[in-house]
């Protein structure tokens, strides 16, 4: 595995979490479903990772993709420890996926 894919980030760690959040709130304006991605746990704004908007076509909002993007984004920090792990069991090994798993290494961590 090269240098650059070992390279650490400055991320917030995992693990994390998405939980449902008042649009109403926080945007004068209308938006749709809107979830946070907090700290496993977290329940206030300090927790907060990032929140995720979802409005689909012609202002219609799908509330499913949004809840599996935030899903799928609380899961990030799980997915790159695997991935980490994977290339790290036996590193001299070229499988046919270690390219996939390297590039995906190096998005994460923006390389």
């Amino acid at each position: 595995m090269t240098e650059t894919v070992q390279r650490k980030t400055s991320f917030t760690p995992g693990p994390w979490e998405a939980v449902e959040h008042d649009t109403a709130k926080s945007h004068p304006f209308p938006v749709g479903v809107k979830c946070r991605i907090v700290k496993l746990g977290g329940h206030t704004e300090a927790d907060t990772i990032c929140e995720l908007v979802g409005q689909g076509e012609n202002g219609k909002y799908s509330s499913e993709t949004t809840d599996a993007n935030a899903r799928l984004i609380a899961a990030a920090p799980e997915m790159l420890e695997a991935l980490e792990a994977v290339i790290n069991y036996a590193p001299h090994e070229k499988w046919p996926f270690t390219p996939a798993v390297e590039a995906a290494i190096r998005k994460a961590k923006g390389l």
